[in-house]
């Protein structure tokens, strides 16, 4: 699930960001995007500065949301195949999680192959 709200709004689950729980001025932005249920040992969420240009990008995107949330950020959509050009579910990406001291990164292939380092 891709989320992206305003400052002081919640997730669709009831949730508010931690990000703007602690932020009282103003310093992480006027909004909070939040990827989850893709990765099986991480759930990713950040700040939108510039989250009127954001919306603006995702709204203009027509049927390429995915590809333009990658040319935002890669990590707004690890989902996302930049060789292909599509988006597979966390079930069809051959993903590896790697541990060091905890949960470090993953890396695997989409189901055509093309390799991808996901650093969440």
């Amino acid at each position: 699930m891709v989320e992206l709200i305003p400052h002081g709004a919640v997730y669709a689950d009831g949730q508010k960001d931690i990000l703007h729980e602690i932020d009282i001025s103003g310093l992480f932005g006027k909004g909070t995007f939040r990827l989850s249920d893709f990765l099986r040992f991480a759930n990713y969420s950040t700040y939108v500065a510039d989250y009127e240009g954001f919306v603006a990008a995702v709204r203009g995107a027509g049927d390429d949301v995915a590809a333009v949330l990658y040319g935002l950020n890669k990590e707004y959509a690890p989902f996302f195949c930049a060789q292909c050009g599509c988006s597979y579910c966390g079930a069809h990406w051959k993903l590896e999680p790697s541990f060091d001291y905890g949960f470090d990164y993953y890396s695997g292939d989409c189901p055509v192959g093309h390799r991808k380092f996901i650093d969440h």
